[in-house]
């Protein structure tokens, strides 16, 4: 497994709690504890050496999102001036006022750090997925951290319902300034290929379904790009894994402070679902993991990376014992 000096990307959930339900979303199925990361346990368990090496920090919510942590603003800063990595921040936008996104992108002001908004369409049809956004929220928000200097993305998520906007978020991602808008393919249905939602201000059922249409006709945009899991039928018997994680130095720092290899592993230990349960027994009755021992709360990074947990349980399963969502993920098929 990979040695500390390996990593170059680092992922960050500093809580997972969220203003959202969205119903594809592992939160949706259900949190057994509220988080939020002591960042100055981060400091003390990490050294300046690791923060000066990295490239690469996502802060990426699996079952929240960043910007909900009380106090993400002064960690954004702490990660500015201490590391000379690219700082990814995704979220859905509807948090916090104008006032705190201008002063945002003022920071980020001449800088090669991004926010990601995840915007899924226009007015009437953003909020069927983003269930407990405001849109005009989001818009606002990211019109004041753009106009302020910083470096925005428009995140755009595919279903059946908002295909047809997907041009006319394009232009309007353009007249507002966002330097990207990327397109995403939602693969997280079941066979029938739909979902249904509760819309909160109206108390009526939306169904949000796949999009089955001919996808070529986004390509002309350049904004096509369809996320890179497989569906389980496809990987369940396959136990050949190419960890992505080893592959490229990456981790995954949790909002319990406890470290994976990767976002897709992380959080799983918290969700209530029958998928997370057939995880969670993987990971505590199969692999024998203790989360005091991968817990930044209780060992410093170093001894984590170095532990028995990473250095042989971890490359065991690969070959042996595979994680459900390691099939899933990292299959060499």
């Amino acid at each position: 497994m990979l040695s500390i000096d390996d990593i170059t990307t680092l992922d960050i959930e500093s809580i997972n709690n969220c203003n959202a339900k969205c119903p594809l979303c592992l939160r949706a199925q259900g949190i057994k504890t509220n988080d939020s990361l002591d960042w100055d346990q981060v400091i003390n368990q990490t050294t300046e050496k690791f923060w000066k090496q990295l490239q690469l920090i996502n802060f990426n919510g699996s079952t929240g999102d960043n910007i909900m942590h009380p106090k993400i603003y002064e960690i954004l800063e702490w990660v500015m001036n201490n590391s000379p990595a690219e700082i990814i921040v995704n979220t859905n936008g509807s948090i916090r006022d104008v006032a705190w996104w201008a002063k945002l992108g003022s920071m980020f002001k001449n800088s090669k750090h991004k926010v990601v908004f995840g915007i899924d369409g226009l007015a009437n049809t953003h909020e069927i997925y983003r269930v407990g956004t405001s849109w005009q929220k989001v818009i606002d928000n990211a019109q004041a951290f753009i106009n302020n200097g910083g470096n925005a993305e428009w995140q755009f998520i595919l279903f059946d319902h908002n295909y047809n906007e997907v041009k006319e978020c394009y232009q309007m991602s353009l007249t507002m300034g966002f330097k990207h808008f990327k397109l995403l393919y939602q693969d997280r249905f079941d066979k029938t290929n739909e979902i249904n939602t509760l819309d909160e201000q109206t108390n009526e059922i939306n169904t949000i379904k796949k999009f089955t249409g001919d996808l070529s006709q986004f390509q002309k945009y350049g904004l096509f790009i369809k996320t890179s899991s497989q569906s389980m039928e496809k990987v369940i018997s396959t136990s050949a894994i190419s960890c992505r994680s080893q592959n490229i130095g990456w981790i995954s720092i949790y909002a319990d402070g406890t470290i994976w290899p990767c976002c897709w592993l992380m959080g799983w230990h918290r969700v209530r679902s029958p998928i997370g349960n057939f995880v969670q027994q993987h990971m505590f009755k199969i692999l024998k993991i203790e989360l005091s021992a991968i817990s930044l709360y209780s060992n410093s990074l170093q001894d984590i990376i170095d532990g028995e947990i990473w250095q042989k349980m971890y490359p065991e399963s690969f070959k042996s014992k595979p994680n459900l969502i390691c099939l899933q993920q990292c299959s060499k098929k």
